[in-house]
């Protein structure tokens, strides 16, 4: 038999990079139907915690209110009754999850709400 070589994963000195940097951080997601208290509780845990709220009703109404194209489609959507696809609140929270200035953690309020 030959030496024993170890055959590392390409991949994983990435994701030992990507753990030592989310060490010590905490994420929450807070799930449930419309009126059950995420709005409420939400900013007290933030409080409590330190942590980044990131909340997808927040993140809709500014798209909203600030006229983007992405606001004027969600708009149309949220008149119908409809619900605002993944795809267009992961576009709106990209900013907020990779913010480097959030350094303990997230607290997502009301995402994901499908299961996809």
């Amino acid at each position: 038999m030959g030496p024993c070589v170890s055959k590392a994963n390409p991949g994983d000195a990435a994701k030992s990079a990507l753990k030592k940097k989310n060490e010590g951080k905490i994420n929450i997601i807070l799930l449930g139907p419309p009126s059950c208290g995420k709005g409420t509780q939400g900013p007290r845990i933030k409080d409590k915690m330190g942590i980044k709220h990131i909340s997808s009703g927040d993140l809709l109404r500014a798209a909203v209110k600030s006229g983007s194209a992405i606001g004027v489609e969600a708009d149309t959507l949220m008149k119908k009754g409809e619900l605002v696809p993944d795809s267009m609140i992961i576009k709106l929270m990209q900013a907020e999850i990779v913010n480097p200035t959030n350094t303990k953690g997230l607290l997502f309020d009301g995402f994901p709400r499908t299961i996809e």
